[in-house]
């Protein structure tokens, strides 16, 4: 189910919040408190998880008593300090139970019911778990982290590639200025990094082969599939090293001529405010 409104958001999301049953996830920029307070007091009481992503600024300020309040009645509420004033951590959207998302333009504050504005509804289910992991990453990114990325020209791309029966290795190359550096560093994982990475491909070989007349579901298919991989490559990233990891790769191998190929590093996950610095492909 997909629809779109453009007038009467408080009393549609009110009614949408009140009928979640087990969890609910808020990113919005500005959230007057004051207009949900009761609404999320009743979630609360219900046992409703619930977490909500505000910015960190004067405007979110003036709501620090209530927002201490519904921390004490078990709410989790986070605010994103952004690395200037003239940032900001500009979400609007909501996921019910994971399973529906409320996105669009709407602010969840008094005066936006004055504004012309738009609030979509989707229960599709790779959208769903796109804001998911968009939520998660939020929460994750802290002010000097997301400063670094915004500010940076150097970056470091770690490139996965089989060593071995049993082992895989993780090359770290500088990027400085989008052109592919040194090796700076080399990981050690366990070949089942590189299986687990594959198998996100082969477990939709069948259902590929089925959809192979149908573009449209094909394209899904394929969608699906790269947002696992970003998932699944956006916890790899995390692995402890002497540098933050802002890509991921794979080496490749071309056919140049008869006598020659030429090696390549294909990118397949790039970390948020990265993806202009950083090329798809590199050519040694």
């Amino acid at each position: 189910m997909t629809d779109v409104i453009f007038d009467g958001f408080f009393e549609y999301i009110s009614s949408v919040l009140l009928d979640a049953q087990t969890d609910i996830k808020i990113a919005v920029a500005w959230l007057n408190f004051n207009m949900y307070r009761n609404i999320f007091e009743t979630l609360l009481q219900r046992g409703v998880h619930l977490e909500i992503i505000i910015n960190d600024d004067l405007i979110n300020a003036k709501n620090d008593s209530c927002i201490h309040d519904l921390r004490q009645r078990g709410a989790f509420i986070y605010k994103i300090k952004m690395p200037t004033l003239r940032k900001y951590m500009h979400e609007k959207f909501c996921i019910i139970d994971e399973e529906k998302v409320l996105n669009g333009s709407y602010n969840w504050s008094l005066n936006a019911n004055k504004n012309f504005e738009n609030l979509m509804i989707t229960e599709k289910r790779l959208v769903v778990e796109k804001f998911i992991y968009e939520f998660e990453t939020i929460k994750s990114l802290g002010a000097a982290y997301i400063k670094e990325l915004q500010k940076t020209s150097n970056f470091y791309i770690m490139v996965l590639e089989q060593d071995g029966d049993y082992t895989a290795i993780g090359t770290i190359y500088n990027i400085e200025n989008g052109e592919l550096g040194k090796v700076v560093d080399r990981i050690s994982f366990d070949i089942c990094v590189l299986a687990n990475l594959e198998g996100i491909s082969y477990k939709y070989d069948d259902v590929i082969d089925f959809a192979y007349d149908d573009p449209s579901e094909l394209e899904e298919i394929n969608k699906r599939i790269d947002f696992e991989v970003q998932q699944y490559l956006s916890a790899i990233r995390n692995t402890k090293t002497l540098f933050h990891i802002h890509a991921i790769g794979r080496l490749g191998h071309e056919i140049y001529h008869r006598h020659e190929d030429m090696r390549f590093i294909q990118v397949i996950w790039k970390e948020r405010f990265c993806a202009s610095a950083i090329k798809d492909i590199y050519y040694f």
